[in-house]
Formats: C-alpha cells, sequence, structure tokens
C-alpha cells in the first residue's frame, strides 16, 4: 500500500498530538481535542465528542461584492450526509460558521435534507444560517424545478444564495437565466444569484465581472493559483465590478499524491510557526482583497476546529511562509492540475479536467467515494471520450506535464466500474 504522510502522522511525529496550534500564545483559549483524522465518514451525533471551548468571539466577516451581506471568512461545505450530523451543524453555528453551503445533487439529496432537518428543529436558527444552493440544470425550465426541490428539501421559503453549478461556459449565461434570476429574486424564492465553476475560472470569473448581473462566483482557486497572471486580473475584475468570490478546493491538491518529502518539509516549517499547512493555506487565501469567504469541507470536529482557529486568529503570512507555499507549488507542480482546458483542447474536448478533480478528491482529500460518484456523474458520452488510447497532444499541452494517459487509465479503472 502507498504510503503517505498525513496531518495526524505528521502531528504524531513532530510531538504535538492534537494541538489546534494557533493562539497557542494564548491567542485562542482552547481545551486540547484529538488529532484530526484525514478526510472520511462525515461526524454524526452518535460520535461527536465534547466540544472544546472556542473563545466568545466571533469568526471575522466580509462584504460579499455588492450583495449588501457580509459572510464570515470560512464557510461549511456540505458535501456529505448532514442528516445524521445535526449537533455537528449546531457547533458550526456555535463556532461561527453561519455560511453553510450545499447542492441539489450533493449525497443524492442528503446534504439539502439534513440542513432541512435541521432548520425544522431549529428554526430560529435559519436567519442565521447564509444559506447556498445550486442548480445542476442551466435551463430556466429545470432550474425552476430543481429550486423547487432544493426549496422544500430545506424546509425554507428562500434561499440565500443561489448558483449554477459548476459552469463551464459563459455561454449558459443568457438573456433568459438573467431574466430567471430576476424573477426569482423578486418572488422572494432567491436573494442573490450566480455560479460557481471548476474549470476555466479565469475566464469565467472575467465573464461574471463584465455581466453586470452576477452577484456571486464560486471558484476553485487556491493558494498555487494566486500567482497567475490571468487569474489576479480577473479576481481585481470581480472586485472592482463588486462581484463576490468564494473560494473552494483551497488546499491546492491534484491528481497525483506530493512527494513526502516535500510535504514534510513544508509543515515542518510552519509548525515552528503555530500553523498547520492548512492553516497557512487558509491564511494566504484571506489575505487576498478579493476573497470573501473560503468554503471547506470539514468532516470531522477536530478539522473543523483546526480551521475555525485559523479564522480567529489574526496573526498574519510571514514573508518566509508565502515563500515556504509557492516553493511547494513548485516542487510539487507536475503534481496538480489546473483545469485550464488545455489538454481538453488538444483532445477534442474530452473531459479531461473533469477526471483529474475526480483523482484528486482521492489524492488530496482521500474521498474514494466523493471522487467515484463525481465521476459516474459525467455523462456516459462524455466518459466515453475518455477512453481515447493516444494523448500524446493532451500531454503537450498541459503546463505541467501531467501523465494524461496514465492518469485517465486510472480514473475508469477505480471509478469507471
Amino acid at each position: 500500500m502507498e504510503h503517505r504522510l498525513t496531518r495526524r502522522g505528521f502531528l504524531k511525529v513532530a510531538g504535538l498530538g492534537g494541538a489546534t496550534l494557533l493562539g497557542a500564545g494564548g491567542a485562542l483559549a482552547q481545551a486540547p481535542v484529538p488529532a484530526p483524522s484525514p478526510p472520511g465518514p462525515p461526524p454524526t451525533d452518535a460520535a461527536a465528542p465534547a466540544a472544546p471551548r472556542l473563545a466568545p468571539r466571533s469568526i471575522p466577516t466580509r462584504p460579499l461584492g455588492r450583495t449588501g451581506v457580509s459572510v464570515p471568512i470560512l464557510a461549511l461545505g456540505g458535501m456529505f450526509d448532514t442528516r445524521s450530523a445535526q449537533l455537528y451543524l449546531r457547533q458550526t453555528l456555535a463556532w461561527g460558521v453561519t455560511h453553510w453551503d450545499t447542492a441539489d445533487c450533493y449525497e443524492n439529496g442528503n446534504s439539502e435534507e439534513g440542513f432541512g432537518r435541521y432548520f425544522q428543529r431549529s428554526p430560529d436558527d435559519r436567519a442565521k444560517v447564509f444559506l447556498v444552493s445550486k442548480s445542476d440544470s442551466t435551463e430556466p425550465a429545470g432550474m425552476t424545478a430543481l429550486l423547487e426541490q432544493s426549496l422544500k428539501r430545506l424546509s425554507t421559503s428562500y434561499i440565500d444564495l443561489y448558483l449554477l453549478h459548476g459552469i463551464r461556459d459563459a455561454a449558459v449565461l443568457t438573456p433568459e437565466v438573467k431574466d430567471w434570476a430576476a424573477r426569482a429574486k423578486a418572488d422572494g424564492r432567491i436573494r442573490h444569484f450566480g455560479f460557481s465553476c471548476h474549470k476555466r475560472m479565469d475566464a469565467l470569473l472575467e465573464a461574471a465581472a463584465s455581466l453586470g448581473w452576477i452577484d456571486v462566483v464560486m471558484t476553485a482557486v487556491n493558494y498555487r493559483l494566486l500567482a497567475d497572471a490571468k487569474m489576479s486580473a480577473a479576481l481585481e475584475a470581480c472586485r472592482k465590478a463588486g462581484v463576490g468570490v468564494i473560494r473552494m478546493k483551497f488546499k491546492g491538491g491534484g491528481p497525483i499524491t506530493p512527494d513526502d518529502d516535500a510535504e514534510a518539509r513544508m509543515a515542518a516549517g510552519f509548525l515552528k510557526r503555530g500553523f498547520t499547512p492548512e492553516q497557512a493555506m487558509l491564511k494566504a487565501l484571506w489575505e487576498h482583497p478579493a476573497i470573501a469567504t473560503v468554503c471547506a469541507s470539514m468532516k470531522s470536529f477536530g478539522v473543523l476546529q483546526e480551521y475555525v482557529a485559523a479564522a480567529f486568529d489574526k496573526t498574519t503570512l510571514a514573508i518566509d511562509d508565502r515563500a515556504a507555499l509557492q516553493r511547494f507549488a513548485t516542487e510539487t507542480h507536475g503534481t496538480f492540475c489546473r483545469a485550464c482546458g488545455a489538454c481538453e483542447a488538444a483532445s477534442g474536448g474530452a473531459p479531461v479536467a473533469d477526471a483529474m478533480r475526480c483523482l484528486m478528491y482521492e489524492s488530496a482529500y482521500g474521498d474514494a467515494h466523493r471522487a467515484r460518484d463525481a465521476f459516474l456523474a459525467l455523462p456516459q458520452r462524455q466518459r466515453a471520450r475518455l477512453d481515447g488510447s493516444n494523448w500524446t497532444d493532451a500531454e503537450l499541452a498541459c503546463p505541467h506535464g501531467l501523465p494524461i494517459g496514465r492518469l485517465l487509465a486510472d480514473a475508469r479503472s477505480r471509478f469507471g466500474k
């Protein structure tokens, strides 16, 4: 079995146990908790530990573009079965994570249903939550049907932010979609509208800034991409246009697991400073002026505490910290897919970046279930295009030189059956 240096393993070797690290000098009062586990089964009420005591503070908030709403800088990613995690949801609110994100397709609807179950039991908490859901349809009729389904599952009369889910081309942002969004807002069913994207992010951010009617974009941007010229220009365009930006996939993982030595070197430097690597990655994003919040997968109480501690802490990254992140990004550039679309253009439109994202879920997040579900969610005709035998042109087009042919064969073998 391939060895991988996990957060738990490194902290154990470093002799730090389950310390949340940030606030060790008194910035954040808290009790020790077990070491955070690698991503796995979602938290359940039966497995809920006694909650560590955090100082009674609020997570900092930031304006979400021109919406007039301020949101906490850390958001809960709801891609898990929230039905059996009701106490966990209550704890996120207690620690100030009042921005909850889900989608019509997450866990076959169980994510939305779990949020709805919580609001049924604690109706007064609905007004405390900035609730986000998404539509897998980009056609007005389909959007209407999915919105009504989401409202029912979520046990609410409105959704604060409704997004088109994972769009790939600005061509879907038609006048008809614009009119639909305006009507849904006027009817009070949604309050703000936008889209999420995992690929060709810079072009889609530029489109959002230029259209004038997109309120928010949720995009897969991480510390690796902050120095990218096109991405920087697109984020600045959104900032000037008042488009709110939510970041996801903040850890910058790719379809290939990085070398243990490179990961250990990066982690050792941050641990000396009192950060975990993930806390440093979050801080790097929070320092960017265009960001409103980071939506993170927090599938254990330990990880929730770790990320909340980072949000509470006011320590900024030093020049050496930023250099360490950049050095790790450079050392591991061959493990990361930018989802730029260059390989897809060279291969006639095969959904290569989608397959790379599925491998990323397993490699970087240890979530084979999510990886398989995402792969099988691709339309059959698209998955069929991944069966090609010659990927030389795609590999030559990849700016990081990923072994695309081998990785696609791996994805088909792991997830395609």
